[in-house]
């Protein structure tokens, strides 16, 4: 039950932060890009610090680091990455959009697997990852076009 009542949590975040950013790199008279993704880490930063505090009152701020290698910075670096490509996709596109996009994460990672010999070759899902990436590539064309069609009204 608790698992249940955390994804459903996760849901309703998710859908909520995806409106609100979706909201806020689309105004027009709105702020600078960058402005806006530097608000929202510092915003994130605050908010975590607090939960660390919250849930770790014996949390000393030099026991922070500890634990931390080359793989620890790789996956920051690529979250950050990450966050701000998916960033510049709903501003440019649309949220569902980049998350139909995230859907090619799947076949990256069942070619990887497929590439280090970890999965056996398996026609109907090597297809059904060909399918996955042709209908991504597809509505984000669409709604590219779309996009530039109803900015050009």
């Amino acid at each position: 039950m608790v698992g249940l009542a955390a994804v459903l949590g996760w849901v309703v975040f998710n859908v909520l932060a995806t409106l609100f950013a979706e909201r806020a790199f689309k105004k027009a008279s709105g702020l600078p890009f960058a402005t806006i993704m530097t608000n929202m880490r510092i915003g994130e930063l605050i908010a975590l610090t607090f939960m660390l505090l919250v849930s770790e009152p014996n949390f000393r701020l030099h026991d922070f680091f500890i634990g931390w290698d080359r793989s620890t910075c790789a996956v920051l670096v690529t979250f950050l990455g990450d966050a701000w490509l998916s960033a510049l996709m709903v501003q440019q596109l649309s949220s569902v959009t980049k998350n139909v996009s995230k859907c090619c994460t799947l076949v990256a990672l069942y070619s990887i697997s497929l590439a280090m010999g970890k999965k056996p070759f398996v026609l109907t899902q090597a297809l059904g990852a060909f399918i996955i990436v042709q209908a991504t590539a597809l509505f984000a064309s669409v709604s590219l076009a779309q996009t530039r069609g109803t900015a050009e009204k």
